[in-house]
């Protein structure tokens, strides 16, 4: 059994775990586990958890996770609500990779954009969408201002220019317009250009000489290592048999 992973902040934004989110209802569950109840947390007590280790040696499981990441949460908790038995387990702690220390954006993509890979932005458009839907209390929208300057040829990154950086403005207004359309109903909100001096009042650390004008784009942004022990806390709450500390040899 296999489900390709999400990897926020870093890498390919493919087909995520937020699915599940929407499916298994943790729009409810894992808002337990951000207030902490008492009920939610039992599921990774540690008398729970010596008796999940017993449970490793004595019985018979339809998939094992190993790793207990965004990924391996993600996946154990499509196996366990699509009725496998699951078990999960982690050689340190839950989240102590990659997991807590990723960019912290749930986004988009926008950097494949020029690379013209629609599907894949609008994929990740519509995942973070979801994600701001159903978890808005691990997941909130963030603003990011796009700075243009003088003679930059290749503002903000862009893969390639024009000729005297003619026009390039106008290419990423195109470019951000774009990746609001592709978000569709999901879309946080419109990017805007901005003058001069609204960049630097939404911004004002910015190197100020040569700065001409500028755009501010939406994203989101998450607590990856709480999103990861949300869905952990998700899986062991449908009967997912979850250990941390427990190597794999």
């Amino acid at each position: 059994y296999t489900l390709r992973g999400w990897n926020y902040g870093s890498g390919h934004p493919n087909r995520s775990v937020h699915h599940e989110m929407e499916r298994t209802g943790i729009r409810s569950i894992g808002k337990q586990y951000a207030s902490c109840s008492v009920g939610t947390m039992q599921t990774l007590s540690s008398t729970v958890r010596t008796h999940n280790l017993a449970d490793l040696g004595n019985t018979r499981f339809d998939v094992l996770v190993i790793g207990g990441g965004v990924t391996g949460a993600g996946v154990a908790l499509d196996a366990v609500t699509r009725g496998y038995k699951v078990a999960l387990v982690e050689k340190t702690d839950f989240a102590s990779g990659t997991s807590s220390k990723s960019t912290k954006l749930v986004h988009g993509g926008i950097r494949y954009l020029p690379e013209f890979d629609f599907s894949l932005v609008h994929e990740a458009l519509v995942e973070r969408g979801l994600m701001l839907q159903n978890v808005p209390y691990l997941v909130r929208p963030v603003a990011f201002v796009l700075p243009i300057y003088e003679g930059d040829r290749h503002p903000v990154g862009m893969p390639f220019t024009t000729p005297g950086g003619i026009g390039l403005s106008f290419m990423l207004d195109i470019g951000l317009w774009l990746y609001d359309l592709l978000a569709g109903r999901r879309n946080i909100q419109r990017h805007r250009h901005l003058k001069r001096e609204d960049v630097l009042k939404m911004a004002p650390a910015l190197v100020q000489k040569g700065l001409k004008e500028g755009f501010v784009y939406y994203d989101g942004q998450t607590n990856d290592a709480r999103l990861t022990m949300a869905l952990i806390s998700t899986a062991a709450q449908y009967g997912a048999t979850i250990t941390n500390y427990t190597e794999v040899t």
